[in-house]
């Protein structure tokens, strides 16, 4: 999740650099709102990216249990990742024991 919100960064610089020729391609569009749209990709996923980064990194303790599993709950508000985070939300319900004691 966190490689996904760093290429959501990216797409929204892309974005923002790029705007007057996505612009270009759609005439419903103009520059400014692709900006603005590409602005928003990139602060979003900059703050999920971060969220995803402290679960990376805080790996021992209840409140680090707690904290990954709301991690594995919001990916699987996208059914993309379904595939990668049922399994990942079964392995951390069933052995909850040994992953706060390690």
């Amino acid at each position: 999740m966190l490689l996904l919100y760093m290429a959501v960064i990216l797409v929204g610089i892309v974005m923002v650099v790029f705007s007057g020729d996505i612009a270009a391609d759609d005439p419903s569009s103009d520059a400014g709102e692709v900006a603005v749209i590409g602005v928003v990709y990139a602060v979003l996923g900059l703050g999920m990216s971060a969220l995803f980064a402290v679960g990376f990194f805080w790996r021992k303790g209840n409140g680090a249990w707690i904290y990954q599993i709301i991690l594995i709950v919001l990916g699987m508000t996208s059914c993309c990742t379904w595939p990668a985070t049922i399994p990942l939300l079964i392995y951390w319900v069933k052995d909850r024991d040994r992953i706060i004691q390690s």
